[in-house]
């Protein structure tokens, strides 16, 4: 993450919109389906809420890549 943000800081025109967070302290397996719902549809949410004070041209997600959900064996 700190090496993406110093590449955002030095690129000239790109504003930053910190708008949301999820993470496990440990390895806790697959996540249930309505898990994975929530949170993607609390992040989708967050970006339409950050959009209301001017496009968004790009959103970064900052993936592990060994998520699994119960209804999405892929979900990143």
């Amino acid at each position: 993450m700190a090496g993406a943000l110093s590449v955002f800081d030095a690129a000239p025109g790109v504003e930053l919109a910190p708008t949301y967070s999820a993470r496990a302290r440990t390895s806790a397996g697959t996540l249930a389906g309505d898990d994975f719902r929530r949170i993607a549809r609390e992040c989708l949410e967050a970006v339409r809420q950050a959009s209301a004070a001017g496009p968004v041209d790009a959103v970064y997600l900052s993936l592990h890549g060994a998520m699994a959900s119960s209804d999405e064996a892929d979900p990143e």
